[in-house]
């Protein structure tokens, strides 16, 4: 006879299972678990009355970081919870983080940490609808990642302080990776295919202007990162590794010598010498010179292909060998 907070049914018994919630529990947070597996029926005590005769009976209250990993699965039904609610209490998982993740009980932080990092429930940066695991995403204070990677990459903004630092025990990434590398060249690719179809002038320049500056930040994180990115490769199986490998070459994100404006200083050559530089047709001349590896080539090698492939300027250029093959 006592009201619950959500289905199966509007009522329970305390001897079925019925538990009363964490004090000063956040409703939005509440709701939701509520509607899940709470380890029980959550009861709705919203007055001292109720609160009162339930504790005489011997109501167990539910701890505070069960009812949040109750709430967990909840966050994987884009279609079924309202995303205002979905958001409301996203905002509230992440205040409880720095308890969760620093429980005294070993085996339960332990527990905890193993479900949360496998939870979609951080928001992303640029929406409030989507959310993400913590694994899946980059952790916005490495500065060096922003130039390589778009925002839904990234923790929202409203992420910060201790919660970060609970997200970064839950598997936040610091480095580039291998996922990373893939993301930061599909991220480059779509801004070409924007820049190429768009009619507007100005976003047009803007748009290429980014694709070149990405790809050519993402090639000195390449050739700074490569023997650990080789590593990790050897860990994987050998279909896997070449997959990756293969995506890389089908994607542009190469920033090229815009032939019309080359220059001495760019092509390290006799200035004169660049006049009688062979030029590709303007029928294959690009209108955002970002391509893949495969069209690509050393400024050295300018005199053998410059009519048919594109070279990459000596400050793009990488030093390492591996990367180069």
């Amino acid at each position: 006879l006592f009201a619950v907070l959500a289905q199966p049914g509007p009522f329970a018994a305390v001897d079925e299972g019925a538990v009363l919630p964490p004090e000063r529990c956040d409703d939005a947070l509440l709701s939701l678990a509520g509607r899940g597996d709470a380890r029980g029926l959550l009861l709705e005590a919203d007055d001292a009355a109720s609160r009162t005769l339930l504790r005489a009976l011997g109501a167990p209250r539910i701890d505070r970081s069960d009812l949040v990993l109750a709430a967990l699965p909840r966050f994987s039904n884009d279609k079924e919870e309202d995303p205002g609610l979905r958001e409301a209490a996203s905002a509230a998982v992440l205040r409880e983080l720095p308890l969760l993740c620093n429980d005294d009980d070993a085996q339960k932080r332990e527990d905890a940490l193993e479900s949360l990092a496998d939870a979609a429930f951080v928001p992303v940066r640029g929406t409030a609808t989507t959310f993400a695991r913590p694994v899946d995403l980059y952790d916005p204070l490495e500065i060096s990642l922003l130039d390589l990677l778009d925002d839904a990459c990234f923790p929202s903004t409203d992420v910060h302080g201790e919660s970060l630092e609970a997200l970064r025990q839950l598997g936040l990434r610091r480095t580039l990776d291998r996922p990373g590398v893939l993301a930061s060249a599909g991220s480059t690719h779509n801004l070409v295919l924007r820049a190429e179809t768009t009619r507007d002038d100005a976003m047009r320049r803007g748009l290429a202007s980014k694709a070149r500056r990405r790809g050519a930040a993402l090639l000195r994180a390449l050739d700074r990162d490569i023997d650990s990115l080789i590593e990790e490769g050897e860990r994987l199986p050998e279909a896997a590794d070449d997959d990756w490998v293969d995506a890389l070459k089908s994607l542009r994100w190469i920033p090229s010598l815009d032939m019309s404006r080359l220059s001495s200083s760019s092509a390290g050559g006799d200035p004169s010498s660049l006049k009688l530089l062979p030029r590709p047709a303007r029928s294959q001349q690009h209108t955002c010179p970002v391509v893949t590896p495969r069209m690509a080539r050393p400024i050295a090698d300018a005199w053998q292909c410059s009519a048919t492939l594109d070279l990459v300027s000596r400050s793009d250029e990488p030093r390492s060998t591996a990367l180069l093959e």
